[in-house]
């Protein structure tokens, strides 16, 4: 199986993780690179998010031209999974999966920007095949507010969430299992 991983990191940085991704037994792949998203005025929010479609644009492209593609590709942010959603499209022959590796939403409120809010995740989860949720609160509540796509939530624990679990069970779809190895 052939797996990409987009994140913002360089190969240098990604060396680690690279080696270690190795030994899983799978062909992995880092697609690095992109903008730093942690900003402090709209306007650098609105040129970070400007970046981030770009940058998604680009590793999208690599990943979807490279031969063999990928079985499936790892996206962080949802701006990146509808971009790769999008691009998917224009593809002929077999089309990788698509995996959200952090689904967070903020509380939908009410009125006109709560429905659009709704809809924009709810084409979010239509757009990938897997959506990672890293607490069970934050799966079980997801899968309350958009009960059409629940199949793509899976719970797997993020090294920073805090949600104490005895041990995490694997996260898996069609041909996928994520190794839940470095999580006990």
């Amino acid at each position: 199986m052939r797996i990409h991983i987009h994140n913002r990191f360089s190969l240098y940085e990604n060396r680690f993780f690279q080696a270690e991704l190795e030994d899983l037994g799978h062909e992995v792949s880092i697609v690095p690179g992109g903008p730093d998203l942690a900003h402090e005025t709209r306007a650098q929010r609105f040129r970070g998010w400007a970046a981030l479609l770009a940058s998604a644009w680009k590793k999208s492209g690599q990943s979807l031209s490279a031969q063999p593609r990928p079985s499936v590709v790892f996206v962080n942010t949802h701006l990146e999974a509808i971009v790769l959603a999008l691009r998917r499209r224009l593809v002929r022959g077999p089309r990788p999966s698509a995996a959200l590796v952090s689904f967070i939403v903020g509380q939908p409120k009410g009125g006109l920007s709560g429905w659009f809010r709704r809809a924009y995740y709810s084409r979010v989860l239509k757009s990938v095949d897997l959506a990672v949720c890293h607490t069970r609160e934050e799966l079980e509540r997801y899968r309350g507010w958009y009960p059409t796509h629940a199949d793509r939530l899976q719970f797997q624990p993020f090294g920073y969430a805090v949600d104490p679990h005895p041990r995490a069970q694997p996260v898996s779809y069609t041909h996928l299992t994520l190794p839940t190895t470095p999580y006990v």
